[in-house]
């Protein structure tokens, strides 16, 4: 009946999940059988996955010869779900589902030799294009499926002899990879479905042999594996193995630069390389990587300047930035990392130069917002990478006086573009997040103090255009003003910086902060603001921080602006509607406490607040809710 049903899967796609599903639990099973009744699974399972791979391939062929311009693979989520319960099958007698794999890689890989020794076989230079995509179809979905089994390594006994047949299929993916080499389109915007699949079917392969032979938790010696590989391949170690991953990862992010799920995969796998500790720094040691540190701009990498791929930016740089550091002459090479962007950041301090002076041409206010937001990107990308005080300091360093006042300009020019001061807010809201307590600078150093009137500046000059001139809609105004909270709240729970500096020395950076971000929460109706879960999560990590930390600050604050900020804590206590985050009642909770500990446990410089708390709560009965139980 098993193998009936996988003979049947084309037309029964749903079902087969849940007959792999079967199968596996049968599987995984055997281990817990006792007694010395006679199994049948030794028989019947090598008959259920090689039909059932079979049966995939052939689904494959025909979907490729009746439609040659579709992907048989399209539902890639639906294709891992069945890959990982079907991996288990196939290393149960893995010596018969190792050899049927390899009778069916082996004549694919030699169809597509013979293609490439017969002529040019790059995309769009004519030849056998058809015959190609069917076998390049085959190619994928057997790519796919030694990937899921090698992937499973861990979940089974493995032996020398496992490590072989590892070895052995392997070999022949690696092999494939010359393929898709000569395969490449020729120009950016050629395409084939059957080679774009292939291209993620390999990243698939990639991933799942990191975690059974590179990942930190792949610490059984894999001696035979290797031994394989060099004899046929020349990959003689997991450093050779990764350079080749490392590779092909960045040819991706040249060839596929507009291509979405390619870039995006094979960003993952780039940064999950670069996660581990060990498999970072043999990263550190490739000579692409080392390449890639020097130059990395859009001239080299043409992703980057695709207006398609604005986020993965961030993550590229993020992922760079950690390889870098992570090398122990890693902030020595910090400047010249960071070489590419200045010429970038100097291009834009002209402009607004040259902007302040007569009005610029259209021409060029678009050539400055395209380079202005795609090095926020950047800069945010290799902030989020500063994951030490040594290496936050050094960008701090490097990016303070010369670049950041021209965050402000920025601002100005574009306040009402969500397109530039989204990215733009994003990275300020990076730049002054204390995690890891990575901001801690010298105590002779007023660096966090310039650090928090940049913030303030900032946010003063954005928090005032939008008031008056935004309309209230989510993309124009509510956005801006949840990452102006985070940026506020962010900073005022840093502890980098001594608030009571700047009411001593009459500097008003804090008061013009809190003063702007204050008018922009309040500025959007409670309701509204609850409706939106960002805007949501913003705001009450505000109001707590307010009612602990400048608990004098908003007691001063005029009666009507004190009862509405009440009214916001006690409408999150409420809060049960969906989205529902059981943070907003906890924050709010931790506000009201906050706020009541300040009332019964000040001291005598607090006389002149708490008289005005006292007032506040005289003239607004709807604050007697905080104190009557008390």
């Amino acid at each position: 009946m098993g193998v009936q049903s996988f003979e049947s899967c084309a037309s029964a796609t749903n079902s087969v999940y849940y007959l792999l599903q079967l199968w596996s639990r049968l599987v995984t099973s055997v281990a817990y059988l006792k007694g010395e009744g006679e199994s049948h699974l030794d028989s019947y399972v090598p008959q259920v996955t090689q039909t059932y791979i079979l049966s995939k391939l052939q689904t494959a062929r025909a979907t490729l010869q009746a439609h040659p311009g579709e992907d048989p693979m399209e539902n890639e989520e639906q294709l891992v779900d069945q890959l990982d319960s079907a991996s288990p099958l196939c290393r149960y007698q893995y010596e018969q589902t190792a050899k049927f794999l390899l009778g069916l890689f082996d004549p694919a890989l030699n169809k597509l030799m013979a293609f490439a020794s017969a002529g040019n076989v790059a995309l769009g230079a004519g030849g056998p294009q058809a015959e190609i995509a069917v076998v390049e179809g085959e190619l994928a979905w057997l790519v796919y499926i030694v990937g899921a089994v090698v992937g499973a390594r861990g979940t089974s006994r493995t032996s020398d002899e496992h490590e072989e047949l590892d070895g052995d299929l392997c070999t022949r993916v690696f092999q494939a990879i010359k393929w898709v080499e000569m395969r490449q389109p020729t120009q950016p915007g050629a395409s084939a479905p059957t080679l774009e699949r292939l291209e993620l079917a390999l990243l698939y392969f990639f991933q799942y042999f990191r975690k059974a032979y590179i990942g930190e938790q792949a610490n059984i010696s894999s001696t035979s594996l290797y031994q394989r590989l060099s004899e046929s391949v020349g990959i003689s170690d997991n450093v050779t193995v990764m350079s080749v991953m490392v590779n092909k990862t960045m040819q991706n992010l040249k060839v596929w630069c507009r291509h979405e799920e390619l870039v995006d995969k094979s960003l993952v796998l780039f940064h999950e390389l670069a996660s581990g500790y060990s498999s970072s720094k043999t990263l550190c040691k490739l000579e692409v990587i080392t390449l890639a540190l020097r130059h990395h701009g859009p001239a080299q990498l043409p992703f980057l300047s695709q207006s398609g791929n604005p986020r993965h930016r961030t993550t590229f740089y993020t992922t760079l930035t950690r390889i870098l550091l992570m090398d122990d002459n890693g902030l020595l090479d910090f400047e010249l990392f960071m070489a590419p962007f200045v010429p970038v950041l100097q291009h834009l301090q002209a402009f607004f130069t040259q902007a302040e002076a007569a009005a610029p041409t259209a021409a060029a206010r678009d050539e400055a917002k395209a380079l202005l937001t795609g090095v926020l990107r950047d800069l945010r990308g290799v902030c989020v990478g500063t994951a030490n005080r040594r290496a936050y300091v050094a960008f701090f360093d490097w990016l303070y006086p010369d670049f950041l006042p021209m965050l402000v300009r920025s601002v100005e020019l574009w306040w009402n573009d969500s397109s530039v001061t989204t990215p733009l807010l994003k990275f300020m809201a990076e730049l002054v997040h204390n995690k890891c307590q990575r901001i801690a600078f010298d105590s002779s150093s007023p660096n966090g103090i310039l650090l928090f009137r940049e913030a303030s500046r900032l946010l003063a000059t954005y928090g005032h255009r939008i008031l008056n001139g935004a309309p209230p809609t989510y993309a124009d105004k509510y956005k801006g003003v949840s990452i102006c909270l985070t940026i506020l709240s962010r900073a005022l729970s840093g502890g980098y910086v001594n608030f009571g500096v700047f009411s001593l020395y009459g500097d008003t950076a804090l008061s013009a902060a809190l003063d702007v971000v204050l008018q922009l929460s309040l500025s959007i109706p409670i309701q509204e603001l609850m409706a939106y879960p960002k805007v949501m999560r913003g705001y009450f990590p505000f109001s707590e921080i307010l009612c602990h930390n400048h608990t004098t600050y908003l007691c001063m604050l005029e009666p009507a602006i004190f009862f509405q900020i009440i009214s916001n804590i006690q409408y999150g206590l409420k809060w049960v509607n969906p989205p529902h985050d059981i943070s907003v009642s906890s924050e709010s909770a931790s506000a009201l406490y906050h706020l009541v500990e300040f009332r019964f446990r000040s001291n005598k410089k607090d006389a002149q607040a708490l008289q005005a708390l006292e007032s506040h709560v005289l003239k607004n009965t709807g604050c007697a809710f905080v104190f009557e139980p008390l």
